[in-house]
């Protein structure tokens, strides 16, 4: 056997969680929960039995690639300012105030609230019919 193809035999499978997972988008909220739920889906056993028990045996690379998520969602959003003239997010402070550069990601908490918003009034105007 070559050089090469031991190396290349040596090497890993791919990293679902580096190459799916995190390398996601995470400009929303529905983005960044659908991160989490794959997450837990994954750590929660195979699929034809998932377990709170199997999450539990599964807590410390659950915690880490939750955790990772997090830093991912965060660095994603480094850029958005919810409170400076002229920026995309202007006006959209979800929990807190969010400046470029500083972080956290409040701003996909505003659209879940407007979401939300939307489906109470959806549902409001469809039972008055």
């Amino acid at each position: 056997m070559t050089e090469e193809k031991k190396k290349e035999s040596k090497e890993s499978p791919i990293n679902w969680m580096n190459e799916f997972v995190l390398t996601g988008s995470f400009g929303s909220a529905y983005d960044f929960l659908n991160s989490i739920d794959l997450i837990v889906r994954v750590h929660s056993g195979p699929p034809s039995h998932p377990s709170w028990d199997a999450l539990l045996a599964n807590q410390e690379a659950f915690s880490k690639a939750i955790t990772r998520c997090i830093l991912r969602a965060v660095y994603s959003n480094l850029d958005a300012d919810t409170v400076t003239d002229g920026s995309e997010w202007q006006g959209m402070a979800g929990a807190f105030p969010k400046w470029a550069g500083n972080p956290g990601f409040s701003h996909l908490i505003w659209g879940l609230e407007q979401l939300s918003k939307d489906v109470k009034e959806y549902k409001k105007n469809r039972s008055q019919e």
